[in-house]
């Protein structure tokens, strides 16, 4: 059966905007073949997901902005027999590949066919897209079709898709849809063990380090530090190659930099014991992923009232899924600086 999402989405930028910009980044212009008139079949008969991302800075009272537009474009979603299951702000969605791999887990498992990614893109300039889930952690596949609506406000998108519905006579199905918006929580992303300390096998085995390279045809808006904190250009994601293989100079065990997948069992059939990876996101939630106390969620607050994002590293055995996070908390706003604190960190304890 065809598989859908819907998206309400901001600006559609590769995912190497700069931090200082706001971090608008989504996936590549021309990842969709899109147009104004397309409408899946089985809208409505199907489960959908929304992804919602909203303009200026992230973490600027962003629970409250995205969920209160969530409860606007659910209530237009029910009214048109979409059957909007999940609520997701986008960022998380790609914090990093343990969780985008869980979230696409968990999209399987309840059948999701459909996806709603809505973007503000400012005050009165929204856009929506409807397209294809693809089944796996990269949520799309290049060239998929999807219908694409710009609008001043949700209230304008919803009349354009109510008129599209009606003339393409699609017949409602779904009858039974909540009232208010359902948002997933993820309480742990651990499938193995959890160590706050590192794994001693590091000295024998050897560490998959991924590379800041985009795979499936670059169309990821994907988890790599990089995708986050720099320009497009191909000499940008050189330079940060280079950053990074400059920071595992002086890590003497065994390792090797690599083109990450999500396929980890053939990381495994190639000798790698351990992967390095990450999550980017507020410091509140990265605690909550990883099982650590939680804090004050404004303690790190600057004064705007922003909560800064974060890296947080951690490496993991791939077999097992037990995971090492280091001996203390290591993320930093900089991916440089947080990976070379885990490293550093690393090395002090195996001495």
């Amino acid at each position: 059966m065809h598989r859908l999402i819907i998206i309400f989405l901001l600006p559609l930028i590769f995912p190497y905007a700069a931090l200082s910009q706001g971090s608008n980044y989504f996936v590549a212009d021309n990842l969709f073949t899109s147009s104004d008139s397309y409408l899946p079949k089985d809208l409505l008969k199907t489960k959908s997901v929304v992804f919602i991302k909203t303009s200026g800075t992230e973490t600027e009272m962003r629970d409250k902005t995205w969920k209160n537009l969530a409860s606007e474009i659910h209530k237009y979603l029910r009214a048109r027999g979409i059957d909007a299951v999940w609520y997701f702000y986008f960022d998380e969605v790609y914090a990093g590949p343990d969780l985008s791999r869980a979230i696409a887990n968990a999209l399987t498992s309840r059948e999701i066919k459909n996806i709603i990614i809505f973007r503000k893109k400012a005050d009165l300039d929204y856009e929506m897209y409807i397209t294809g889930f693809s089944g796996d952690e990269y949520f799309f596949q290049k060239g998929q079709e999807a219908l694409r609506l710009e609008a001043g406000t949700p209230a304008l998108i919803n009349r354009k898709i109510a008129k599209l519905i009606d003339a393409k006579g699609l017949q409602r199905e779904n009858l039974l849809i909540l009232e208010t918006p359902e948002y997933f929580t993820r309480t742990n992303l651990i499938r193995g063990k959890r160590f706050q300390h590192y794994a001693v096998d590091l000295k024998l085995d050897k560490l998959a380090v991924p590379e800041f390279k985009c795979t499936r045809k670059q169309i990821v808006p994907v988890n790599l530090p990089v995708a986050r904190d720099s320009a497009i250009s191909r000499n940008s994601r050189a330079a940060d190659t280079v950053l990074l293989h400059g920071i595992f100079k002086n890590y003497p065990f065994a390792h090797q930099f690599v083109r990450y997948d999500f396929e980890e069992s053939n990381l495994r059939n190639k000798g790698f014991q351990f992967v390095l990876l990450w999550l980017h996101e507020t410091e509140p939630m990265i605690r909550r992923m990883l099982g650590y106390p939680a804090v004050d969620p404004g303690k790190n607050r600057k004064e705007s009232g922003k909560e800064p994002v974060v890296y947080k590293f951690y490496i993991k055995h791939i077999y097992t899924g037990d995971v090492y996070l280091g001996t203390g908390w290591d993320a930093d706003q900089n991916w440089q600086n947080a990976l070379q604190k885990h490293l550093d960190h690393l090395l002090e304890s195996v001495k």
